[in-house]
């Protein structure tokens, strides 16, 4: 649903969230390699309960939507690494 690369996920019982980066080419590679575009984030909004998804192309707007949601604070994005 979501594309690759997502780099941060947070959820509760509502919603899953995502951070997510396109990917790009590698310059160094000749062989159809790609690597994380950093210049191209997407946010994503699942809400679990209607199977709706939100994208945002900006931190600004992805907090926007979270708030007119209703999404705790609490709810924050987390490296991978962070999750156990």
């Amino acid at each position: 649903m979501i594309p690759t690369k997502v780099i941060e996920v947070a959820w509760d019982d509502n919603y899953i969230l995502a951070k997510q980066l396109s990917l790009m080419d590698d310059p160094k590679s000749s062989n159809g390699y790609q690597i994380p575009n950093n210049d191209d984030v997407h946010f994503w909004i699942l809400e679990l309960k209607t199977g709706k998804v939100f994208v945002t192309l900006d931190k600004e707007a992805f907090a926007e939507k979270k708030n007119e949601f209703g999404i705790s604070d609490s709810v924050t994005l987390r490296k991978f690494e962070g999750l156990k």
